[in-house]
């Protein structure tokens, strides 16, 4: 099994550590992101005058699925979730949705992107002074990372499709260090990925926070894993999927028609 890399560069970690103190940043242990109860009370207190999506380090304690639903000045307590009901689903399982929108960024892919590049920054194999993070996306995962960077007093690369919504671009022209758009939209992930090889060719000093381990292995198995579940799912199931694909690629190209007209 492949495991978080923990090898410590001292002097990069010194570094990481002085830009932490001058910015004022505190970074939450996985243990209080998982149980906000052990959260430091003076943190709890800061909250209080800070809103949800504000970019201020102490948002980092809000990576976590147990916020207050409240846009400002939130604390902690439940999971937020959805239960859908069975004249919905039509199945006799309880179905639980949980609700990423109460994360800072309004995306749970904050805290994914918070757990690749935090372990890089605490052991100094990301240095905060001469590096930049990339973060290649089709829009959440990359918004995250450039989000969880400006807490962390990093520089970012955000990398995503040309085609995502102009809202999006707007907001990372605020907080990204650095936005690359690629040709096409959601559905071209090739294009990110090949920004990515060409980054690394040009500028390879870069540390690319997330990666994939025994490639392209892992990915295969998900295919195949992934298959295996879908053939035994009844038939009514592939009715309702199917309705519903077909009803989203009529609100995705009358959108994408759209914002080609606007950008026109």
């Amino acid at each position: 099994m492949t495991t978080i890399d923990l090898t410590i560069d001292k002097d990069r970690r010194a570094r990481a550590i002085q830009r932490t103190r001058e910015q004022n940043i505190i970074i939450p242990t996985f243990a209080q992101m998982k149980d906000p109860s052990k959260i430091p009370a003076q943190v709890k207190e800061e909250l209080k005058s800070i809103g949800l999506w504000d970019v201020h380090p102490r948002n980092l304690f809000r990576i976590t699925w147990h916020n207050e639903p409240k846009a400002s000045g939130g604390g902690f307590g439940g999971v937020n979730y959805l239960e859908l009901p069975k004249s919905l689903t039509g199945v006799d399982a309880r179905i639980i949705v949980l609700i990423g929108k109460w994360f800072p960024t309004g995306a749970h892919k904050v805290g994914a992107a918070f757990g690749c590049l935090v372990p890089r920054l605490v052991t100094g194999q990301f240095d905060p002074t001469t590096q930049k993070a990339v973060w290649p996306s089709t829009g959440n995962y990359c918004r995250g990372g450039a989000y969880d960077s400006a807490l962390l007093a990093c520089d970012s690369i955000a990398i995503l499709p040309e085609g995502m919504s102009r809202e999006r671009f707007e907001w990372l022209s605020h907080v990204s260090g650095e936005i690359i758009a690629t040709p096409g939209s959601e559905s071209n992930v090739k294009e990110i990925f090949d920004k990515v090889a060409e980054l690394r060719r040009t500028r390879p000093d870069m540390p690319r926070p997330y990666r994939v381990p025994l490639v392209p292995l892992f990915p295969l198995l998900g295919v195949v894993f992934a298959v295996y579940l879908m053939k035994d799912l009844p038939g009514i199931t592939w009715v309702r999927f199917l309705i519903w694909l077909a009803v989203g690629l009529v609100i995705y190209l009358l959108y994408g028609r759209r914002a080609a007209g606007a950008k026109a």
